[in-house]
């Protein structure tokens, strides 16, 4: 009974005395606006370099801001994150394109010190031959480009 007593006390006495204290900072040195926003210029100029943008979408990728967010692990240190989704113009008539929903999207990553990061580029892959094609045609059926096997399903119904 002793030994459980004793093992309790140091438990509850190196409870106390480690308390709420933290070995890493609680706060980091952040980015200044101008050094956030030539942050987001060199992810643009990334992307434009990288060929990430179709030419039909450079220009609506050029004026829409992205979405960023950043991480911080250090002081200036982190990882920041720009995302661009680019939406194309709905086709004159009923149907609805895949890329109606999806949007074309570019990602720009910035990894380590954000005053001279190593960057990742990564964006969708269009595809043209499935782009221009409708999703669905006005009878209700998929278009078969031959590109992979598809079953065909015929509802017959009782007289």
């Amino acid at each position: 009974m002793k030994k459980l007593f004793g093992y309790l006390f140091l438990t509850l006495l190196s409870l106390i005395l480690s308390g709420c204290a933290s070995s890493s900072p609680e706060y980091y040195e952040e980015l200044s606006e101008t050094e956030r926003i030539s942050l987001q210029h060199a992810a643009r100029a990334l992307a434009l370099r990288g060929n990430a943008v179709p030419g039909h979408l450079r220009n609506a990728f050029v004026k829409l801001s992205p979405y960023e967010r950043i991480v911080y692990d250090g002081d200036k240190r982190g990882k920041a994150t720009y995302r661009w989704e680019i939406y194309e113009n709905r086709a004159s008539g009923k149907n609805i394109r895949q890329k109606d929903i999806n949007p074309y999207w570019v990602m720009v990553y910035a990894i380590g010190d954000l005053r001279d990061p190593s960057w990742k580029l990564n964006h969708a892959n269009e595809d043209r031959s499935v782009g221009n094609a409708p999703a669905v045609s006005p009878g209700g059926i998929m278009p078969f480009d031959g590109s992979r096997p598809r079953q065909i399903r015929k509802v017959r119904y009782k007289r």
